[in-house]
C-alpha cells in the first residue's frame, strides 16, 4: 500500500509540474554528490564503460578544462518511458539534449549522479544512456528559446551556481523533472528582460552614436559604423565564437526602431 501511495503521489506531482510526464516514484538515499561524464564515442570504440566523475568544486576547473566552450545551437527536453537507472518501478524520466557545432550532449539527473553524455551523433545521447537503449524516447516539446550567450561552459557554471550537486535526488522535490525545469529556466529567454535590455540598449546606442561622426556613403559603410558602435557598447558581452556583426543584428532586431 505504501508503495502504491508513493507512486500515486509522484504521478500527481509530475502532472502538476509537467502535464505529460511523471518523476521516478522511488528514491535512492545513496546520492554521490558527483557529476558523471560519459563519452559515448569512447564506449563505441573500446566497448567498455568509462566514466569520469567531478565534484562540485571541480566543475569550474577540471570539468570545464575537459570540454571545449562551444556555443549551444539548439536544445530540447526529452522524456523516456522508463528511467534506465531505476529497476524498481515503471516511470517517466526527463532529460535535456543539446547540440553544438561539433558535439551532441545529454544532461539529466539520475538517482545517484547528475549525468552528462557527449557524442558525435544525436542518437548516441538521445536514444541511449551508458550505451544502453532508452525506452521510447520522445521530445517533450519543441526546441527551447535559448539566450544567445549560452555555451557549454555557461551550462556548467549554472550547475555550479545552483549547487545542483548538493541537492540529493528525492521523489517529490529534487527529481529529474524539477532538475530539467530549473536548468532550462536559467537558460531560456526572459521576454520581459529582453524588452528591458532593448530599451537600455536603445538609450545607450543613441548616446554612443552621438559621440561618433556619422559616415557619408554606402549602406555598407553605415552598417560597419553601427557595428563599431555595438562593439564599444558590448565589448565583454560578445562570445569569442560570435561575429560582432551577428550580435549587432541581434541587438538591432530586439531594439525595434533603434535607427
Amino acid at each position: 500500500m505504501d508503495r502504491f501511495l508513493t507512486w500515486v503521489f509522484a504521478l500527481v506531482f509530475g502532472k502538476k509540474r509537467s502535464a505529460s510526464s511523471v518523476s521516478c516514484s522511488c528514491s535512492d538515499d545513496n546520492w554521490k554528490c558527483n557529476l558523471q561524464f560519459y563519452q559515448c564515442d569512447e564506449y563505441e570504440d573500446k566497448k567498455c564503460k568509462v566514466s569520469t566523475f567531478f565534484q562540485h568544486d571541480e566543475l569550474l576547473s577540471r570539468f570545464k578544462a575537459k570540454l571545449s566552450d562551444e556555443c549551444v545551437e539548439k536544445m530540447w527536453i526529452y522524456k523516456s518511458s522508463l528511467d534506465i537507472t531505476c529497476s524498481k518501478c515503471f516511470c517517466k524520466h526527463q532529460y535535456i539534449v543539446f547540440q553544438t557545432k561539433k558535439w551532441w550532449y545529454s544532461l539529466e539527473k539520475c538517482q545517484q549522479f547528475i549525468t552528462v553524455q557527449q557524442g558525435s551523433k544525436q542518437e548516441m545521447v538521445k536514444n541511449k544512456i551508458f550505451g544502453k537503449y532508452r525506452k521510447s524516447p520522445k521530445p517533450h516539446d519543441g526546441a527551447l528559446n535559448l539566450r544567445v550567450d549560452i555555451s557549454v561552459h555557461s551550462i556548467i557554471t549554472i550547475l555550479h551556481e545552483q549547487q545542483e550537486l548538493h541537492k540529493p535526488y528525492t521523489v517529490y522535490e529534487n527529481n529529474c523533472i524539477r532538475f530539467v525545469e530549473e536548468v532550462c529556466k536559467s537558460l531560456s529567454e526572459d521576454r520581459e528582460q529582453i524588452h528591458r535590455n532593448a530599451l537600455f540598449a536603445r538609450k545607450m546606442f543613441y548616446e554612443e552614436r552621438n559621440k561618433m561622426p556619422r559616415p557619408v556613403g554606402s549602406l555598407e559603410s553605415y552598417y560597419k559604423w553601427i557595428c563599431e558602435v555595438v562593439r564599444k557598447l558590448l565589448p565583454n558581452k560578445i562570445h569569442p565564437q560570435h561575429d560582432v556583426s551577428d550580435d549587432s543584428v541581434q541587438l538591432i532586431r530586439i531594439s525595434y526602431g533603434l535607427l
